[in-house]
């Protein structure tokens, strides 16, 4: 109760204030009163209590949660909003020595896709074939060793979900945000192409991470938004999950893989050709049909139907802008002399490579001529140009450090085959590569592409070239 002197809270029962000395003469009534304040004073600090433990413990939920979702071997996602799901179940059980077993039948619960030629991808796990291959192809030890290395990089680089929304991406630089699905995808195609998966390889928890944010990412057909230059992203996210289909033969990853294929096939243009942006004004371009090109064979590689006229008019706009005389290829319209050279370079290896996978001869003379372009003026990546008193040295041959360049040249080269690949291999992809590798199993994030893209790309494309010895057999 209070004292009527100094107003201070003194014990009940007291006759004088222990604080100011006052006698205290109080009523029954005062006195009761006193005692039912305290009472309620008592009862709100007793609420207090439990609503503090009460926020701990969601407090401690939401904790645990995280953690589950970062570090537990399959990973919590959303497939929708407000739906928990887990995504890719381990199939069959584990044999000895700890290796999982992986089906490579189609899934039951889904019809047989009419003119599917699946040639399977499960080889690309097994060890003494990739490394039979890659002797075969022109690689070495050293140039899995950077594959290793620039895996590893990829792993720690990796969004891991820090908070439960969307983990399992690959951040990009730039204002392009489209980008973020042009890194995951080629970053997952860089795990898939060395025999990685959500159930083999050392990197499972990152493969199945970006699995699962590409499956939700394609749940609509489109990855990436749709008024930006999506649809190089669109195709490598749509690549990655064919190629991861067709490795683990997961039904949820087949239906989002067709979901992107669907898009890019109905993105095709009436010329043959793809914008860079489905809906966007302006021209088809031969980076963005090459890119649909590379998704189209990784979907009929995987096992999906791709129909042959997809190839076929492809194949008609890449020759319709190529120079019949010299073989080089301009952005969107035929190649002329005059025209800027290194950019035709990579325009013309981005044409060769789309063209032959899409079934075009070794022998046709554009191809040839093409091919002498390529090697009359490869792409360069200097070690030395990486020291800061080389920037301008740098910045004045950023053309040539062409990452794009590089990949689509070392896929037309390798498909050209004989001396050809070769003098590229040797004088160009390795030098390219194996000479600016950091210590961290990254590349340094320059060169032409480097501020759209960001570092992740960077690695990621880096790896694809040098699984090329045994990526595509």
């Amino acid at each position: 109760m209070l004292c009527p002197n100094c107003s201070r809270d003194i014990p009940i029962g007291k006759q004088y204030c222990p604080l100011c000395g006052h006698k205290i003469q109080l009523e029954f009534g005062y006195i009761e009163q006193s005692v039912m304040d305290d009472a309620g004073v008592k009862r709100i600090q007793w609420i207090e209590g439990w609503l503090r433990l009460g926020i701990a413990l969601v407090i401690v939920s939401i904790v645990a949660i995280r953690v589950y979702n970062d570090n537990f071997e399959t990973a919590l996602v959303f497939a929708r909003e407000g739906t928990p799901s887990i995504a890719l179940p381990k199939p069959g059980a584990k044999a000895a020595g700890g290796l999982t077993h992986t089906p490579t039948w189609s899934p039951p619960d889904l019809p047989e896709t009419r003119g599917s030629q699946s040639v399977g991808l499960t080889w690309r796990t097994n060890d003494k074939m990739r490394r039979a291959l890659r002797t075969r192809g022109g690689g070495s030890e050293e140039t899995e060793i950077a594959v290793t290395r620039g895996l590893a990089y990829l792993t720690a680089s990796q969004f891991k979900g820090r908070r439960v929304s969307k983990p399992g991406h690959w951040p990009a630089s730039g204002a392009e945000k489209s980008a973020i699905a042009t890194a995951t995808g080629a970053a997952l195609l860089a795990f898939l192409g060395n025999g990685h998966t959500p159930y083999v390889g050392s990197h499972k928890k990152t493969v199945s991470l970006a699995v699962n944010y590409l499956q939700n990412a394609a749940a609509g057909g489109r990855v990436g938004p749709a008024w930006a230059r999506h649809m190089e992203g669109q195709a490598l996210s749509t690549a990655a999950l064919a190629e991861a289909y067709a490795m683990t033969g997961d039904a949820r990853t087949r239906r989002s893989a067709e979901a992107g294929l669907r898009y890019i096939l109905d993105a095709q243009q009436p010329n043959g050709g793809w914008k860079d942006s489905r809906r966007a004004p302006g021209p088809e371009t031969v980076y963005a049909t090459a890119w649909q090109v590379y998704a189209l064979h990784a979907a009929r590689m995987s096992g999906l139907h791709v129909p042959d006229e997809a190839f076929k008019r492809a194949r008609a706009f890449l020759e319709k802008i190529t120079d019949p005389n010299t073989g080089r290829v301009g952005l969107f319209t035929v190649w002329r002399p005059g025209d800027p050279e290194l950019p035709s370079r990579a325009q013309t290896a981005a044409a060769m490579a789309a063209r032959l996978i899409a079934g075009e001869p070794v022998s046709r003379e554009t191809i040839r001529r093409g091919a002498r372009a390529l090697l009359a003026g490869p792409p360069i990546w200097k070690k030395e140009w990486n020291d800061a008193k080389n920037l301008s040295t740098l910045r004045k041959n950023r053309d040539r450090v062409d990452l794009v360049y590089l990949f689509f040249g070392t896929q037309a080269m390798f498909r050209i085959g004989g001396e050809d690949w070769k003098e590229w291999n040797g004088k160009v992809l390795k030098p390219f590569l194996l000479q600016t590798q950091l210590i961290g199993g990254n590349w340094p994030h320059k060169g032409k592409w480097a501020h759209r893209r960001g570092p992740a790309w960077t690695a990621a494309m880096a790896v694809l070239c040098l699984e090329i010895y045994h990526r595509d057999q």
